[in-house]
């Protein structure tokens, strides 16, 4: 018989749920189980089948399931949905006006504009051909990973971040996995070794020195630099500390680019204790964390276009080699972030759930 009401605080819980949505408590704690009287008799089997863990469902499928790698089919049809929207969204090549993707072929990385149709087609062929779910998994986390490292090179066509060396949404995902782990494991070394080291990699890579240190702004902060020639050199952290005082419109852009020191520190705190008794005190907190860790980088690029919203200093505006005027830089910078902000949703979802089953697969060989 399945659990119905939390022997706990007796709040009502759907079928084959392994957690309480209320307050936490085990199912498959045998003292929790006594208090439940008939819903005792419940079995391990039922407790631990696909599908518990309703608290943690997302797009239709489970944390048991994206474990397993029985999600990654649905995940693959979704993703490639989400990249396919993406592709079709317009983006600015001289923030004038907005065009398709193709239209920027002859100026632009070919290879980076057309990567999210070539992903998305990819990812209709794993989500169909009869392959093992660790392999589609795997496939899926690769795409991922090499969807978000093409994205800076996409930047020069919203006004976005174009270092090439953007390592940290990377690391980023890693985090996240370590994270989703964490969460359907609560005793997980390896979730925790993951999470310390692919979190550390990621505050390691805002760090590191690079040329050219001023494209790792989005435009709009660059006016602030005086020239290029300010920031010719110095890390992604410190491009975004000389300028996050100099204006409160750009106050919240900067804050995220330094939100990954206080995600990864947070994530680390509050994964590191193993859960006391029947409930995951910490759980509960974890799970947000690990979704805005997940998300990292759409948020940024969402973030940038919302905080664009009402930018009117009227003239024009020289970017580059283009100058335009600032209201038409505006409705096209918005729309291309927000073309970036998809195409990065996907590849993260893709990069996180898919590295997931591999991760876990390497916790059960320890």
């Amino acid at each position: 018989m399945a659990i119905t009401a939390c022997p706990i605080c007796a709040s009502k819980q759907p079928p084959n749920a392994m957690r309480c949505q209320s307050c936490g408590a085990d199912f498959a704690d045998p003292d929790v189980r006594a208090l439940g009287g008939e819903a005792a008799a419940v079995s391990m089997s039922t407790l631990g089948a696909p599908g518990a863990l309703s608290a943690s469902r997302f797009l239709g499928f489970s944390l048991d399931g994206a474990v397993a790698g029985g999600a990654a089919r649905p995940l693959a049809l979704v993703g490639a949905g989400v990249l396919a929207a993406g592709f079709l969204a317009p983006l600015t090549i001289d923030f004038a006006a907005l065009a398709p993707t193709w239209k920027a072929l002859d100026g632009g990385p070919a290879a980076a504009l057309l990567y999210p149709l070539v992903a998305a087609v990819a990812g209709l062929v794993l989500a169909l051909a009869p392959v093992p779910a660790i392999a589609r998994s795997a496939a899926l986390a690769g795409l991922g990973l090499a969807g978000l490292a093409s994205l800076p090179w996409l930047g020069r066509f919203a006004g976005a971040p174009q270092a090439p060396l953007a390592l940290a949404p990377l690391f980023l995902c890693g985090a996240a996995a370590a994270v989703a782990l964490r969460l359907h494991d609560p005793g997980s070394k390896a979730a925790r070794r993951a999470l310390a080291i692919s979190g550390g990699l990621a505050v390691a890579a805002l760090l590191v020195p690079m040329a050219d240190a001023w494209r790792a702004l989005p435009v709009e902060l660059r006016f602030y630099l005086g020239g290029r020639d300010a920031l010719d050199s110095g890390t992604t952290a410190g491009a975004f500390a000389q300028v996050i005082n100099r204006d409160p419109n750009v106050l919240f852009v900067c804050l995220w680019a330094f939100m990954p020191f206080a995600l990864v520190a947070g994530a680390i705190a509050l994964a590191w204790p193993r859960p006391r008794g029947v409930w995951d005190t910490f759980g509960k907190i974890l799970r947000p964390v690990g979704w805005a860790i997940a998300l990292y980088l759409p948020i940024a690029y969402l973030l940038g276009a919302i905080n664009l919203a009402g930018w009117d200093a009227g003239g024009l505006v020289a970017t580059g080699e283009y100058v335009t005027r600032y209201e038409n830089f505006v409705k096209t910078t918005m729309a291309a972030r927000t073309k970036l902000a998809v195409l990065a949703t996907g590849f993260s979802l893709w990069a996180v759930l898919g590295a997931l089953p591999l991760l876990a697969r390497l916790d059960r060989r320890r």
